[in-house]
């Protein structure tokens, strides 16, 4: 299985929600734990293809959320954006402000 190299020094989960709680004008403590929420299901995404962190890695990151949960938000983040220009937008505005 092919995996991308991880970028030194970059800690996504530091980073990222901070970003993704600009555009949603929301706290990231207030989302994190939200299944299905698109908040945080961008930082997972982001995250995993930026990084290369692995599902247990970001879940551990994340406050000890279980790798499958993680899995499965990535999963329907990539459906979701395939099928919601609006969101596709708004992936985009993140990653832009991230340099990622």
């Amino acid at each position: 299985m092919f995996r991308k190299p991880r970028r030194e020094n970059v800690e996504c989960l530091d980073v990222t929600p901070s970003v993704v709680e600009k555009v949603k004008g929301e706290p990231w403590h207030a989302f994190v734990d939200r299944q299905g929420d698109w908040g945080r299901d961008v930082v997972f995404h982001l995250c995993r293809q930026a990084t290369g962190m692995t599902l247990r890695e970001l879940g551990e990151a994340a406050g000890g959320l279980d790798y499958a949960a993680i899995s499965v938000a990535i999963r329907r983040m990539g459906q979701r954006l395939r099928e919601d220009s609006a969101l596709q937008d708004i992936e985009n505005r993140v990653a832009k402000m991230l340099n990622v």
